[in-house]
């Protein structure tokens, strides 16, 4: 905090970082509602489990696998790209979704909500 009162950040790389923040955290809450949608009712505690866990990893590798690629390049680039590269692969993956299953599952959770009322 003390840094950046001493260097305040050119405005342009502020409205970057706030761009990228809100991006990243509307894209999250979208990836959220898609497990409800795609995986069966009996199922969906394990998943959501694992997918959570997977992020959790995610967290604790990136940051290695960005000083990696950062000491191999000089350049944090090259690691900015990497998880560029990973959400065009989440993106192309999640299209890859069968649109009979997102349908199944959303008439099987319509059915559970009409039985519990």
């Amino acid at each position: 905090m003390v840094a950046g009162l001493c260097h305040p950040p050119r405005s342009d790389q502020l409205i970057g970082i706030i761009m990228a923040s809100v991006g990243s955290f509307t894209a999250m809450a979208i990836f959220w509602t898609t497990p409800d949608r795609v995986i069966s009712l009996q199922s969906r505690a394990v998943a959501l489990a694992v997918i959570n866990a997977i992020g959790n990893i995610g967290s604790a590798v990136s940051p290695l696998l960005i000083g990696i690629l950062r000491d191999a390049t000089g350049s944090f680039s090259s690691g900015l790209w990497f998880v560029a590269g990973l959400l065009i692969v989440g993106a192309l993956v999640l299209t890859r979704i069968p649109m009979s299953a997102r349908e199944d599952a959303a008439t099987e959770a319509g059915l559970a909500a009409q039985k519990s009322h």
